[in-house]
């Protein structure tokens, strides 16, 4: 029989990760969650997580998480994401937290600035923004190389 004659086994493994989207370790405790994928939204990812205190120590502030779907030893990223407006909830059998997800693209769609911006004739248009997305806390960034460069000075 192949796998693609066998029932589905399938699991989805959430991985908390520093700043810099380095592995620190599998995040325990998770019970549940949702993750939204849409083309249709400025931030294109959300989601929520539910976690037992088996979660262990989490800095909600800086860390992340991956989360990685598995379905017959194959795995599909579903993406990383930033902890946001954790709750905690208190019962007789513990304490549990729900917290929200959202996709790194919240940094720079929060980044404002305080005066104008002005990109130089002759500046390579990709690294002028993929430096932009650095300086608002960026650290992997997956961009194509380019040669295009501003024709003029560009103001935003």
């Amino acid at each position: 029989m192949t796998a693609l004659d066998t029932h589905r086994q399938a699991d989805y493994t959430v991985t908390l990760l520093d700043w810099a989207d380095r592995v620190i370790r599998p995040l325990d405790g998770v019970t549940g969650g949702e993750v939204t994928l849409s083309n249709s939204t400025r931030l294109r990812a959300s989601g929520s997580l539910d976690l037992t205190e088996a979660c262990g120590d989490v800095d909600w502030m800086s860390q992340r998480v991956r989360i990685d779907y598995t379905a017959n030893g194959q795995s599909w990223g579903l993406g990383v994401f930033l902890l946001s407006a954790p709750t905690r909830s208190y019962s007789e059998a513990g304490s549990t937290w729900s917290v929200d997800l959202s996709s790194p693209l919240a940094l720079p769609d929060a980044d404002c600035v305080d005066r104008t911006y002005t990109v130089k004739a002759g500046t390579n248009l990709v690294d002028a923004a993929a430096g932009l997305l650095r300086e608002t806390g960026l650290a992997r960034l997956s961009i194509t190389p380019s040669t295009a460069v501003a024709s003029s000075d560009i103001v935003l």
